[in-house]
């Protein structure tokens, strides 16, 4: 059984049950007996027990593949021990509010994304720092949307603040930087820098990067760029935030529609009836 997160800081060995129990899901999962999934468990642990970063994004990933979003269990192994009890509060009030508005962040990243992918890359502007195509190929915005959405516990705020950022930063560029290749990056960086700078609780940099799946390294790297472009000003005014919050508002309420203008907008049909319930501003 897992230690309580509320008994104390994370572990080794929480870590190490974690692996073990989810494991033991994957290996019963792919048809292997109780008996051979507990060898294939223990085998696993013992070859990777003294890589807690390759545990740890082992985990995310293989928890999405069972289709289990991360638990508190696993928000406890990659967060700071010293805020770990606040976060986990703040994620619980937070994870059930903020899905509808996350798809809707990634809908304005996908309309961007469709018009760069248009244009010729001699009308592009490179940004090395956020391209990635591993993440190109692995995930569509919407997928990768979905993900952040359920795991990311960050306030409505913080994704307002993100759009206006995303904002601030292509308007930086004499030409265009958003594409499928730029635009999942781009959108985990100004997410993160959102969440930090709205929320007096956040996650930390290590948990943010396995939602996002990129390394750490690569996600501290993205967030020095982006506040570097931005000249550290991430305040949004009120007039600023309402706008923002407006635009997101009116695609979540575009996906109410029985027939979208915009097909791209269809996806959100499907959650319209919780939106009043869960879009808590």
């Amino acid at each position: 059984e897992m230690t309580s997160p509320t008994k104390g800081a994370p572990n080794v060995t929480d870590l190490h049950l974690k692996v073990f129990t989810i494991k033991y899901k994957q290996e019963t999962k792919n048809g292997l007996t109780h008996a051979d999934a507990k060898v294939s468990a223990k085998d696993f642990l013992a070859t990777y027990q003294g890589d807690r970063d390759f545990l740890l994004r082992w985990l995310f990933e293989t928890m999405a593949e069972l289709n289990e979003p991360p638990d508190e269990d696993l928000i406890v192994l990659c967060q700071d021990p010293a805020h770990m009890s606040e976060f986990l509060q703040f994620s619980r009030e937070s994870a059930q509010q903020t899905h509808l508005v996350c798809l809707a962040v990634g809908e304005v990243m996908h309309q961007w994304a469709m018009v760069g992918d248009r244009l010729d890359p001699n009308d592009m502007e490179r940004v090395v720092t956020f391209e990635d195509d591993r993440l190109k190929s692995k995930y569509t915005l919407q997928n990768y949307c979905e993900r952040i959405g359920k795991c990311f516990r960050c306030s409505n705020s913080a994704y307002v603040v993100a759009t206006a950022l995303l904002k601030r930063t292509c308007k930086k560029f004499s030409k265009p930087i958003v594409s499928s290749r730029t635009a999942h990056r781009l959108l985990l960086s100004c997410l993160v820098i959102g969440a930090k700078f709205c929320d007096d609780i956040h996650g930390s940099s290590q948990f943010y990067a396995y939602i996002g799946d990129v390394p750490v390294p690569a996600l501290q790297q993205m967030e020095r760029y982006l506040m570097v472009m931005l000249d550290f000003a991430v305040f949004v005014n009120s007039e600023e935030f309402d706008k923002n919050k407006r635009m997101l508002q009116g695609i979540i309420d575009m996906g109410r529609q029985e027939k979208p203008k915009q097909q791209n907008t269809g996806w959100f049909r499907e959650l319209a009836d919780s939106v009043d319930r869960m879009l808590k501003w």
